[in-house]
């Protein structure tokens, strides 16, 4: 009984009643999009809030969780969520991004974040899923609703305008977050980027994703227009 107890204030310390009571709500609304938004983000928040003291920084990394370029991508689906075709072009190619060159680098480059911490009271496959959910359930949301729901635009949104206000998202998170970020904690957030990395390394993978951005467009245009 007292292991049981044990394992179980484990995983509500880890955060588990976070997606029940998400679920929860969707059983009673049949919302789907709002809860899993809102256990993408909380469950992030609480991990940084509950093992901050793990870190170097404990007051600042309990804001990691707003840091990343994925976590914009929650403002992208809040936004999306709140008027679906208005912010549809701009959610669709910032969590294009997301998708894609966090799979690019973890598949083909084998990198990762630098927030992997070996801890007993850490539950590794919740924060391992939680991190493939993260990447993969808001674009799919977003390519479903598109194939599904046929949004009325006068012309196609993806236009260049559209690409130059994606660009305008990474650039604003460079340097308005990640920079600063970088200079108050020396964290560099990806491995990649970390100060032993050879320069021409993170040219090249900082250049992929400017690729990646562009094709975000493309396949926007391809999806909706």
């Amino acid at each position: 009984m007292y292991i049981r107890m044990s394992s179980l204030k484990k995983y509500i310390h880890n955060g588990v009643l976070i997606p029940i009571g998400c679920f929860t709500y969707y059983l009673y609304t049949a919302d789907y999009q709002l809860p899993i938004y809102m256990y993408l983000k909380l469950f992030s928040a609480h991990y940084y809030n509950t093992f901050k003291d793990l870190y170097t920084y404990p007051e600042l990394y309990k804001y990691k969780h707003l840091v990343r370029l994925t976590d914009t991508g929650h403002i992208a689906n809040f936004l999306y969520y709140s008027n679906p075709v208005l912010f549809l072009p701009i959610s669709h190619n910032i969590l294009f991004i997301i998708t894609i060159s966090f799979y690019i680098g973890f598949f083909a480059f084998n990198l990762g974040g630098t927030d992997d911490i070996c801890n007993k009271e850490i539950v590794v496959w919740m924060q391992t899923l939680h991190m493939h959910l993260n990447h993969i359930l808001p674009y799919g949301i977003i390519v479903y609703d598109s194939i599904n729901n046929k949004y009325s635009y006068d012309s196609c949104p993806f236009t260049n305008d559209n690409l130059f206000k994606t660009y305008c998202w990474l650039y604003l998170w460079l340097f308005c977050v990640y920079i600063p970020w970088r200079y108050m904690t020396n964290d560099p957030v990806y491995s990649v980027l970390d100060n032993s990395t050879p320069l021409y390394v993170k040219v090249s993978i900082i250049g992929c994703v400017h690729i990646v951005a562009y094709f975000s467009n493309v396949f926007g245009y391809v999806l909706l227009c």
